[in-house]
C-alpha cells in the first residue's frame, strides 16, 4: 500500500516532537536559511510577488488552515491571482527545530492581514511549517495554521 505524501510530513514532525537532529554548524546553518526563507516568503505575501512564492514553494506544498480549509501549491497562488493580497504578514516566537540535514520546522505566531479589497481581515495565529532542502534551495512543503487558546 502506497501511503500519501502527507504522511511523510505527518512522521516528520512527530519526529520533532521527540527530538530533533542536531549536527553544530550544519544545523544551524539549516535553521539560518530556513529563517531567511520565511522571511522572504513573509516579504513575498505582502508584496504579491508571484514568481517568489513560486520558488519558495514545494510542488506538493500543502497548507491547512485554520478553518480546515485545504490548499495546494496552485489553489493558494491562484487565490492571490483571483485577487486575495496581504496588507500585513508577520511571524514572531519563532523556534526552528532541524530534523534532519534537509528538514526543518518552524512553530510561531503570524499576524496577518489580508482579503479582498475592501473586504480585509486581521488575525493573530499558531504555525507549523515544514520546510524541505530542494538542492540548494529551502522549500516550504507543509503549512498549518492554528487559532491560539483563548485568553482566560
Amino acid at each position: 500500500m502506497k501511503l500519501p505524501q502527507r504522511f511523510g510530513a505527518f512522521v516528520i514532525v512527530c519526529l520533532g516532537l521527540v527530538g530533533g537532529v542536531r549536527a553544530g554548524a550544519d544545523a544551524d546553518a539549516a535553521m539560518a536559511a530556513v529563517l531567511e526563507a520565511n522571511q522572504a516568503r513573509n516579504i513575498a505575501l505582502v508584496a504579491h510577488d508571484l514568481n517568489t512564492l513560486e520558488r519558495l514553494l514545494a510542488p506538493d506544498f500543502n497548507y491547512t488552515h485554520s478553518t480546515n480549509f485545504q490548499e495546494t501549491k496552485a489553489t493558494h497562488i491562484g487565490s492571490l491571482e483571483k485577487g486575495l493580497h496581504y496588507a500585513k504578514y508577520e511571524t514572531s516566537a519563532l523556534r526552528a527545530n532541524v530534523i534532519t540535514p534537509d528538514v526543518v520546522t518552524l512553530n510561531g505566531i503570524f499576524d496577518q492581514t489580508k482579503g479582498k479589497e475592501g473586504e480585509m481581515k486581521s488575525g493573530q495565529y499558531l504555525f507549523l511549517a515544514v520546510w524541505r532542502r530542494n538542492g540548494n534551495a529551502w522549500q516550504l512543503t507543509s503549512f498549518q495554521s492554528a487559532l491560539p487558546p483563548p485568553v482566560k
